[in-house]
């Protein structure tokens, strides 16, 4: 893993490494990569001539090649946290699982201390990043790690279930869903800045911040603004990112004279994402993962933003429709559409839901909240009981 990867797994791994040490613990991270905990990621995507050579290859031998790299890596890694706990003497081992990985297990079971791992996705999306194959010893692999493992901490209700329908028992998964740093996503921050470099000012934002990916369904979000434009005369929709398929999009904005009306801003740090949020007034979710917890999510309720996002379970366990959010069916064009107008039209239902929103996170949804949790199921280990209270609304 590698920090510098501008995707929220790297934001999740930092947020949780420095709340833990906030509250008063060391922390010892290990990574396969030499990247720094210090530098702050920015939204992207894999590289596009990655991406190309990937697709041109056959499934099977893109697989064998990850297993090859994940077996040789899983090695690396052990003698890599062997040597640093050798005078570290940790109390106990906090792991984000890798298919074919079971460092944390030899050490776990080499310093007789507790292991907790964390699962955020579950083997069925490997098989469709990495070719259709069939996965029997990589399931096998998956249900001896995590059998070994003394708690799971998984992003959402999905994933528990994939796990259980594996053979790993119920009682053992927690569910932690992403969080948010709600000092740094904070809405007393101006936008002022962002709504003068893209010349914003008297215009209505819409925006979105991840990577322009398919499977984020930027295209969904443009045919809603492309049927829209000449209902909303002053909307704008504002896309905070990159990704392989900008000039895609970018190619359908300008065919259908869209421009005027929608701004790819690139990529922006991970500093500089609270002002760009700053200066929108309706936050979208188009689509997500079934079994993900999208972090863009906590950040739009952060800075106390309107958010509209699809009816999913991994959504409705943290916000409720017309409380903190607007929901609407997923993959509903006519929906979607009808939740934008709503929410153009009405400045104090956007107020409400935005004020909602970020009381829910800070009571709920921090980064420092789910380091909390991490804490306890540790002290459930010594007999403690252990609350899930992301289950109270």
């Amino acid at each position: 893993m590698r920090l510098t990867d501008r995707r929220g797994y790297s934001t999740h791994i930092m947020q949780i490494i420095r709340s833990l040490k906030r509250l008063g613990h060391e922390v010892l991270p290990v990574f396969g990569g030499v990247d720094s905990i210090q530098s702050q990621p920015a939204v992207t995507e894999m590289p596009g001539a990655a991406s190309r050579i990937k697709s041109r290859l056959p499934g099977w031998l893109i697989e064998l090649f990850r297993v090859l790299y994940d077996l040789f890596s899983d090695q690396a890694y052990f003698k890599r946290a062997q040597k640093a706990t050798a005078s570290f003497a940790p109390d106990l081992i906090y792991e984000r699982y890798e298919v074919f990985h079971r460092s944390g297990i030899r050490l776990k079971k080499k310093l007789n201390i507790p292991l907790i791992m964390e699962v955020n996705a579950p083997l069925t999306e490997r098989d469709a990043y990495y070719g259709k194959r069939k996965r029997t010893i990589a399931k096998r692999f998956e249900k001896h790690v995590l059998k070994a493992a003394d708690a799971i901490v998984v992003v959402s209700d999905y994933i528990k279930t994939y796990l259980v329908d594996s053979g790993i028992p119920a009682a053992k998964i927690c569910i932690i869903p992403n969080g948010v740093d709600a000092e740094h996503f904070n809405p007393a921050i101006s936008g002022s800045w962002v709504r003068e470099k893209y010349q914003l000012q008297d215009k209505l934002v819409l925006g979105f911040v991840g990577g322009i990916e398919q499977r984020h369904k930027i295209d969904f979000l443009l045919e809603s603004i492309r049927l829209l434009h000449k209902q909303v005369y002053n909307m704008h929709l504002l896309i905070i990112g990159d990704g392989s398929k900008r000039d895609q999009y970018a190619n359908f904005v300008k065919q259908n004279s869209l421009s005027k009306m929608v701004t790819f801003t690139g990529a922006v740090s991970y500093d500089d994402i609270p002002r760009y949020l700053a200066a929108i007034d309706i936050a979208v979710i188009p689509s997500t993962g079934i079994y993900c917890s999208p972090i863009k999510l906590f950040e739009y309720m952060a800075m106390q933003k309107a958010i509209i996002a699809p009816e999913l379970e991994t959504i409705t366990r943290i916000v409720a429709h017309q409380k903190e959010a607007c929901l609407v069916e997923h993959d509903n064009l006519e929906a979607f559409i009808g939740a934008i107008l709503l929410l153009c039209r009405n400045e104090q239902l956007r107020k409400h839901l935005g004020w909602n929103a970020r009381q829910k996170v800070i009571a709920k949804h921090t980064w420092h909240k789910n380091a909390e949790r991490i804490l306890k199921i540790y002290n459930s280990m010594n007999g403690a009981q252990y609350i899930d209270d992301t289950e109270l609304k």
